[in-house]
């Protein structure tokens, strides 16, 4: 009979151990590999420090109170990194340097009560790492839309550290700017405990205790978890996709503490309540035997409902791999804040802890353990079993201790410990109904490179599958109107049951049929899985969708010319296009209208837009001539859907900060007036409601200024071409480049410089958001000259190659394939 485990939800840390395996998947590991990446990197200071007055102090003894302006929020998410370091001030003046490495944690398949299909993913960026010089600590962070969090442990720094958004009342103040950055004991024991665990007295063996000297499964393995989110967390974070991406980054920092084991862990499929459950409860164990009694069956190898309501755990001892679902699930009664300060930390160790349980650890002050059952500590202040208490540990408790009810808390840095650690090594490799991680799982790979896009010229259309456990069943094929197959997949590889296939297609204007098969006559949904499959076009939206089906689905669908199409060219009039404010709390600085409508003048630290509907297609380009007396940090121009500034649609031509798509930055700071042509197309695409100017200037004297003059949309012919009020480009003559071969297969592409000038230039490499990654010079003569240029190590994707020399500058795209 499964000992089944109440976990009071003050006491429950955290994360799960993994197996023998020939890669490392600890953070200091990927630290240590990524060493080259981040010794390029710049050191971070987005977060700085706040001074505590009576009026905002925290009821805490040790606490750091931080800004971090949206500027630098949006740096962070939008900016893709692989590696970064990101500097933390501590109180006293101290600060801490942590060192991170991307990881790709992709949204699983994510379904709702309703039925209804949860709205597109936000962008959401997750790292792993630890503090620099400091090989024994584990740092995991997360950058969403709404804020940043992140766990920072070591037996340096004694008790874990959490830094999230401060919270007022029931909501963050993420939009403040305001953080906290908090030692967590304090909130730990604050916290109410009612705990009644029962003890299973059956003690473990000294070879469950010890790890295996070699074998063990393969490190693709992964433990699959399916998480439930309760109805209150919905409402909590206000949509489905906010929940999903909240228990996503969550997740995180629980397979971080994993992969500090040594186990891969991945989330299979999250299901939201977006009505209203049966999950009402304030009891742990009832929360669960609903739990088991509604959902018989689920996606996944363990199962764990989340919810504000109980303020505990259970769960099922060993239940990984039994042959009933209902030993494999488990409770969390996880929290939002206490106090004014989020709880990350905590939630962490109970989601961890109550996974910990089904993967065959009790507690450590159970009297089952060092092969005489006997207990690990005595944290709570008694054990489990008819043995003595050994006292509490010297460096802190462990993942399945209660110390957290002691002086010497728990440490998150100190994983599991030794027995409790091996023992659920043992127990993930001796299993036999895990199966490979689809791109390696949570195991810290880092997110995978950008699929090439060499100049899409008709619809760019992504089919998303999800498959069901029978994945040989499946195949699909897309036809167009004269029945020739211009795309098809499948049937798909056994390892490859219930993952999430990606296909990417350009299709040219017109009707296709998309089918998709299952040979056994039972669909891709219900029975054996959550299978289902999306068919999205990058301008034209939902192209097809479905899963419920017997042996074949077929869809039809029409790509249309640009069905909503602009104007050909728009030539802005401020005067009869009302400016307003952009940004919220970041617009504060004025702006006057100039030149009869046609000029657009900003300072102090302005955010200005007017409103305009317009979707932008590949073909879109803004141009405009621009100049600046006084640099401010962002002068830049873009289109936006809502009111909130957004670094990836940010076009910068001048300032001082490195925000915002930088291939056009190149203002000679001559007071004069410089003409742009931006190709924005190139950059984003889609349906907005505004273009947005800036000048921002939140620091120092804030009194940078822009002018912006005779500012036009257009698609194919610029409405300016030929009036004498289009100012002179200033495009260097007789400057062009080439790339042979572009797309380049191999590591090596030359690049074909026709310059009047001679002697020097230079190149830099760029990524499509701005970011150099690679810089060299060349000798050149005029005329033409071949530039070789070495793409090993380049990850495949589009770039942007700039180049400059006496003649001036100019950018060609880079495709890596």
């Amino acid at each position: 009979m499964k000992q089944l485990l109440w976990l009071c939800l003050l006491a429950l840390p955290s994360i799960l151990i993994a197996q023998i395996q020939t890669t490392d998947l600890r953070p200091a590991a990927l630290v240590y590999q990524a060493a080259a990446d981040l010794a390029q990197q710049p050191i971070e200071q987005a977060f700085r420090r706040q001074t505590a007055t009576h009026k905002n102090q925290l009821p805490l003894a040790n606490y750091q109170l931080l800004e971090l302006d949206e500027e630098d929020h949006q740096l962070l998410l939008h900016r893709p990194q692989a590696a970064l370091r990101l500097q933390l001030p501590l109180p006293k003046g101290e600060v801490l340097e942590a060192q991170l490495v991307a990881v790709d944690l992709p949204l699983p398949s994510v379904r709702t009560s309703s039925g209804e299909a949860m709205d597109d993913a936000p962008l959401a960026r997750h790292y792993r790492g630890i503090i620099a010089d400091d090989p024994h600590s584990l740092v995991a962070l997360s950058v969403l839309p709404d804020g940043v969090q992140a766990i920072v442990s070591s037996p340096r720094l004694g008790d874990n550290w959490v830094l999230g958004p401060r919270q007022r009342g029931t909501k963050s103040t993420a939009t403040s700017t305001e953080y906290v950055f908090y030692q967590d004991q304090e909130v730990f024991q604050d916290q109410a405990f009612s705990c009644t665990t029962p003890d299973s007295g059956i003690g473990y063996a000294v070879e469950e205790l010890r790890d295996a000297a070699a074998g063990g499964r393969s490190l693709s393995d992964c433990v699959q978890v399916y998480f439930e989110v309760n109805y209150d967390i919905y409402q909590d974070k206000g949509s489905v996709a906010a929940a999903a991406q909240y228990v996503t980054a969550l997740f995180n920092q629980v397979a971080t503490l994993y992969a500090n084991e040594q186990i891969n862990m991945t989330i299979s499929e999250i299901f939201v309540w977006d009505t209203p459950s049966p999950y009402t409860s304030t009891s742990s164990g009832e929360m669960l035997t609903v739990f088991q009694s509604t959902r018989t069956s689920f996606n996944g190898d363990l199962a764990q409902l989340l919810s504000y309501r109980a303020s505990g755990g259970i769960a099922v001892v060993d239940g990984l791999c039994h042959p009933y679902n209902m030993a494999k699930m488990s409770y969390a009664g996880i929290g939002s804040s206490f106090r004014e300060v989020p709880v990350y930390s905590w939630s962490v160790m109970v989601v961890a802890h109550e996974l910990g349980h089904l993967l065959g650890s009790q507690h450590t002050h159970a009297c089952v353990w060092n092969g005489n059952n006997t207990a690990l500590d005595g944290c709570p202040g008694y054990t489990e079993g008819n043995c003595g208490s050994p006292g509490l540990p010297s460096n802190g408790g462990t993942i399945m201790s209660y110390c957290h009810l002691s002086q010497v808390g728990i440490n998150l840095s100190n994983g599991f410990g030794a027995q409790p650690g091996a023992l659920i090594r043992n127990r993930v490799s001796a299993a036999n109904c895990l199966s490979a991680c689809s791109g390696g799982g949570g195991g810290g790979n880092p997110p995978p490179p950008n699929p090439p896009s060499p100049g899409c010229s008709g619809e760019e259309v992504i089919l998303r599958l999800q498959l069901d456990t029978y994945s040989p069943e499946t195949s699909w094929v897309l036809r167009n109107a004269q029945q020739v197959v211009v795309a098809q997949g499948g049937p798909y590889a056994k390892n490859l049951a219930n993952r999430v296939v990606l296909d990417t297609f350009c299709l040219p204007d017109g009707c296709y049929l998309f089918e998709i098969r299952d040979s056994y006559n039972d669909g891709i949904c219900c029975d054996y899985g959550q299978g289902n499959y999306r068919l999205t076009g990058a301008s034209q939206g939902l192209l097809a969708a479905g899963g419920e089906f017997t042996n074949l689905e077929q869809t039809s669908f029409c790509i249309s010319d640009n069905p909503n199409p602009p104007a050909d060219c728009q030539l802005i009039n401020f005067s009869t296009k009302p400016v307003v404010s952009y940004g919220g709390a970041q617009d504060i600085g004025q702006y006057s209208v100039q030149d009869n409508g046609q000029t657009l003048y900003l300072t102090n630290n302005a955010w200005k837009a007017v409103m305009l509907n317009y979707e932008v297609t590949p073909n879109t380009v803004i141009a405009f001539d621009f100049k600046s007396t006084r640099q401010g940090e962002i002068h830049g121009i873009g289109f936006d859907n809502n009111n909130s500034i957004s670094y990836g649609y940010t076009a910068r031509v001048y300032g001082t900060q490195n925000w915002g798509i930088g291939t056009y930055d190149n203002y000679p700071a001559n007071n004069g007036w410089k003409s742009y042509t931006i190709p924005i197309g190139q950059h984003y695409v889609g349906q907005f409601d505004r273009l947005f100017f800036t000048t921002d200037h939140d620091g120092g004297t804030r009194d940078g200024n822009s002018w912006f003059r005779n500012v036009r949309i257009y698609e194919n012919t610029d409405c300016l071409a030929n009036s004498e009020q289009a100012a002179t480009l200033a495009d260097p003559v007789g400057l062009h480049l080439a790339l042979f071969p572009n797309p380049a297969m191999g590591d090596q592409t030359s690049l074909q410089v026709t310059s009047p000038a001679s002697g020097e230039g230079q190149w830099e490499l760029l990524t499509m958001t701005g970011q150099a990654i690679r810089r060299g010079r060349a000798s050149i003569v005029q005329t033409t000259s071949s530039v070789p240029l070495n793409l090993q190590g380049l990850s495949r994707g589009t770039y942007l190659l700039r180049w400059r020399d006496a003649a001036g500058e100019r950018t060609i795209r880079l495709v890596r394939q």
